[in-house]
């Protein structure tokens, strides 16, 4: 059975000094400038800054809280980001407050928040951390999932594969479930039905307590699309983070992109990869993690391997590209087919903000069946890469058409509008506080 004194002690072997080391945490606030950051949660001034707010909490924040913050200030919530390893100074203005935790133990200083709303981000690994908050606190807390153990690997103990070992996979297992059977309000970016492999005792739950919520575009970073369709080569871009080239390939060979993008520059394209931007690294380590795509891009002018930029910042870099690429190999994978069937990943939202069309691989059934509904785009299956070329060149007077569905698509579905059941499930907690 699951108890605070279990987690605690989890946290104390597996975690804390271990994932990451204070040396490297303090390396990456510095290098991120996180330096800046004022306040903690353990300062005499936290409990009046968290007052009536949303507090996001998580490890290293990713951009899906970043989006719903925007949305919640703009009708008046105050937020709050509470991370480990800290942000960059321009996310500042995305939250009223960021403040740090330096220790796990130190979120301990959250039982004195009695009149805030918690939301905690949790991952494959790490989903001690919503159950750990809630144990704490005796809150209802809401949890925002970023993928699941139990979806990515038919075989849980396949866990090793991304450097889990056996008593951490045991956790997240249990934790996980916890989470999906117990807490009041889930947000998840997988099709719901999907969560009925795992059991089908949560079906209950579904679109009441587990909400289907990817990260949807937010507003503030849409880009206006010019019209790109005639000049050419078509130039392709690839927006998200890339593992390392030492990553084993049963879990990462997919997402490598190594095959995939050797056989678009068979065609005439140009092929950018913009990398996750919070992996982004000096010029040399980038060489020793990525020497595939580091010597590709020094023999083949059409392919360009870059560091990333946020989401704030992309809009700048696009005007050249005319679509953005989901496309993979899903071959001799250990993922579960129910994941990358089901999930409907950020990179899709990205490319929607930025007006640009899509071209997905059908395996991706989530994705591409947005896409086909919504002529966002092209649908390909993996053997179509090699003719990829040919049938944009036939759909080049369709392209403004794919533009303009795009701005329609992100316009209706945009995070200002698709947050409402996060801020009923909030609006309802804070009614019982009054």
């Amino acid at each position: 059975m699951l108890s605070i004194r279990l987690i605690e002690n989890f946290i104390a072997t597996h975690i804390e000094g271990v994932k990451p080391s204070v040396a490297e945490l303090q390396h990456y606030r510095s290098a991120i400038g996180a330096d800046h950051i004022r306040w903690r949660i353990n300062s005499p001034q936290a409990a009046s800054l968290l007052q009536r707010a949303v507090v996001f909490i998580s490890d290293r924040p990713n951009y899906f809280f970043l989006r719903v913050s925007l949305a919640l200030r703009k009708i008046g919530i105050k937020t709050i980001c509470l991370s480990r390893w800290g942000v960059e100074k321009q996310q500042e203005s995305f939250f009223d407050h960021i403040l740090l935790y330096d220790k796990i133990s130190d979120l301990k200083s959250l039982q004195q928040c009695q009149d805030c709303m918690l939301y905690v981000q949790s991952w494959v690994g790490w989903n001690f951390l919503p159950v750990y908050v809630q144990f704490l606190t005796g809150q209802r807390v809401a949890c925002n999932i970023n993928d699941l153990l139990h979806l990515l690997f038919d075989a849980p103990e396949n866990g090793s594969l991304i450097g889990l070992s056996p008593e951490e996979i045991e956790m997240d297992i249990r934790c996980e479930r916890y989470i999906l059977e117990n807490f009041s309000f889930v947000t998840v970016p997988y099709n719901l039905t999907s969560l009925n492999t795992i059991d089908a005792g949560l079906r209950d739950r579904l679109g009441h307590q587990l909400v289907y919520s990817p990260c949807y575009p937010a507003p503030s970073f849409f880009a206006k699309r010019e019209q790109t369709e005639k000049s050419m080569p078509i130039h392709l871009v690839f927006i998200g983070g890339i593992p390392p080239d030492h990553k084993p390939d049963a879990v990462f060979g997919d997402a490598k992109l190594h095959d995939v993008v050797d056989e678009l520059l068979q065609s005439p394209f140009h092929v950018t990869i913009f990398n996750n931007p919070q992996l982004s690294k000096s010029r040399k380590t980038i060489e020793a993690l990525y020497p595939h795509f580091t010597q590709l891009s020094g023999k083949n002018s059409h392919f360009e391997f870059r560091d990333g930029y946020p989401p704030w910042e992309l809009h700048r870099y696009m005007a050249a590209f005319h679509y953005g690429l989901m496309v993979y190999g899903f071959e001799n994978l250990s993922v579960s087919r129910r994941h990358f069937r089901n999930i409907v990943p950020t990179k899709f939202f990205t490319y929607m903000e930025l007006g640009i069309p899509v071209i997905v691989v059908d395996e991706m059934q989530a994705v591409s069946d947005i896409v086909r509904q919504h002529h966002l785009g092209v649908v390909i299956s993996k053997k179509e890469i090699s003719s990829l070329y040919q049938k944009l060149m036939e759909l080049i007077g369709q392209y403004d058409l794919f533009v303009q569905s795009v701005e329609a698509y992100r316009r209706q579905y945009g995070m200002d509008k698709m947050v409402a059941p996060i801020v009923a499930f909030f609006q309802k907690k804070a009614a019982t506080l009054t």
